[in-house]
Order: C-alpha cells, then sequence, then structure tokens
C-alpha cells in the first residue's frame, strides 16, 4: 500500500488546464504491522523524512503563505500523511506511546 497525498495547492491547479497538476508526497507502509508500535513510529519517521524532501523542493507552492515559517510545510505533511491512513492504522498509529526518554515535550 502507499499512501499518496496531494499538495495543499491542488485547489490552486484544479482551476487552470494548463497549469502542472499538483506535486504529490508519498509515504510507504505496506511493509509496517502498526500494532506494532516500533514500526508503527517508522511510520512517523518516514513521513517526517518524506515531508522534509518534499518541502525541500515545493514549500513556495504548497504553503506559499508560510515559506518563511520554520517546520511549517513539514508538520502539514505529517499531519496530512497521519490523517490519510486508513482507520485501523491511524489508531495503533496515534496510540503509539512514545520512544523512551521523550515526553509529550518532546524532551
Amino acid at each position: 500500500m502507499l499512501i499518496t497525498l496531494m499538495s495543499l495547492s491542488m485547489a490552486l491547479a484544479a482551476g487552470d488546464p494548463q497549469t502542472e497538476p499538483a506535486p504529490l508526497m508519498r509515504v510507504t507502509y505496506a511493509d509496517l504491522d502498526f500494532s506494532d508500535p516500533d514500526q508503527s513510529r517508522r511510520f512517523g519517521e518516514r513521513a517526517e523524512r518524506e515531508a522534509s524532501r518534499f518541502c525541500a523542493r515545493h514549500r513556495a507552492l504548497v504553503t506559499p503563505s508560510h515559506v518563511r515559517a520554520r517546520n511549517y510545510c513539514e508538520r502539514s505533511m505529517v499531519a496530512a500523511a497521519v490523517r490519510a491512513l486508513p482507520r485501523a492504522q491511524w489508531a495503533f498509529y496515534v496510540r503509539a506511546p512514545a520512544p523512551q526518554g521523550q515526553g509529550a515535550t518532546g524532551d
């Protein structure tokens, strides 16, 4: 399985047929067993890595009002990846405990 996320600019691109299609961000997850918290967290790591790559190239198009906001694009795309998960995988992902040594504040 592969999650394909349309960028936030899709609405802009849909209005003009001459415009290039909106860029896509893809995060693979078929090889992960989300019932295992370590593998569930691995999805988050993949989403963060792909968001970083995606935003390095498409930041101005995806989040034009927040180009200078540190990590805004990345956080938005990771959140979109999590929302795009099927319900069962999403439930395991949001319930996975933080890695040892990291609390809710990321300490």
